[in-house]
């Protein structure tokens, strides 16, 4: 079910401005500034002014002297990531996770308090959803990102949200301060995976496990989601599954791909 919220109409809005410009620059035609964005996608100038600039910020679109957008920095890192390494063989590891539990996939790394999405199942991107590589989410409401914020310490993940506004931001379950994101914390390293239960989508579960690299560093997590019916009764096994990928994920060498292995339902 396609999360209909404020929040997932902005990722959509926000996407479609980023592959419009990127688009642009690709064909070497002239470049957009807010004005001829708003006309171009037929969005309200204002909306158009504050995606932008939360785009910016991002680091996914630059501009200078309030001339036209252009990519920026983060758009091509995000890029160079997605072509190489392990990141690459990913996409096969999301199927296997897709046909042993039935569930949606993802692949996400950190970026501040906020997480964006590298790869997703081809079952989490169907027409016309919202979920595409590089959409952006908040790291403290979603399993993938609070897998990620795994080994923070609790000053450290005070002073990564003290400048959040949680209010009117993810699901009913979600938390609303950084000691009740810090609280969740503690509840799940005890379990050893990240359980979101309608923290972010209504009626998803989602269950995340950081991807580490051979340092121990994590470098990524990895997630899958549905329904409580689907997740809730097996939790146990199916965080199982997805630390194992995650395993497997984390120790392809830069540049080396991960020969095919069979994946099993432990427990």
């Amino acid at each position: 079910m396609a999360d209909t919220s404020p929040e997932a109409s902005s990722m959509a809005q926000g996407l479609r401005i980023v592959r419009f410009v990127a688009d642009r620059e690709k064909s070497g035609r002239q470049l957009s500034g807010v004005s001829q964005l708003a006309a171009e996608l037929q969005m309200e100038q204002s909306r158009v002014s504050r995606l932008t600039q939360e785009l910016c910020d991002l680091g996914l679109l630059e501009r200078v002297d309030r001339g036209p957008f252009r990519v920026g920095p983060r758009f091509f890192s995000l890029g160079a990531c997605l072509s190489t390494g392990w990141v690459r063989e990913a996409a096969p590891e999301l199927e296997r996770l897709v046909a042993l539990l039935g569930l949606r996939a993802r692949i996400s790394v950190l970026d501040g308090y906020r997480v964006i999405l590298l790869r997703a199942s081809s079952t989490d991107a169907v027409a016309g959803s919202f979920v595409k590589p590089g959409m952006v989410t908040p790291a403290w409401c979603t399993g993938a990102g609070r897998a990620l914020l795994w080994d923070h310490k609790q000053r450290e993940l005070q002073a990564l949200l003290k400048d959040v506004n949680f209010i009117g931001v993810g699901g009913p379950e979600a938390a609303h301060s950084a000691l009740e994101v810090w609280d969740l914390m503690a509840r799940d390293r005890s379990a050893g995976y990240i359980t979101a239960a309608e923290e972010f989508e209504h009626g998803i579960v989602e269950l995340a496990v950081p991807i580490r690299d051979a340092a121990g560093n994590i470098v990524a997590s990895l997630s899958v989601l549905g329904t409580r019916g689907a997740i809730e009764s097996k939790a146990g096994n199916i965080a199982a599954v997805l630390a194992d990928s995650a395993g497997r994920l984390g120790s392809v060498p830069p540049g080396r791909a991960e020969p095919e292995r069979e994946v099993g339902l432990a427990g």
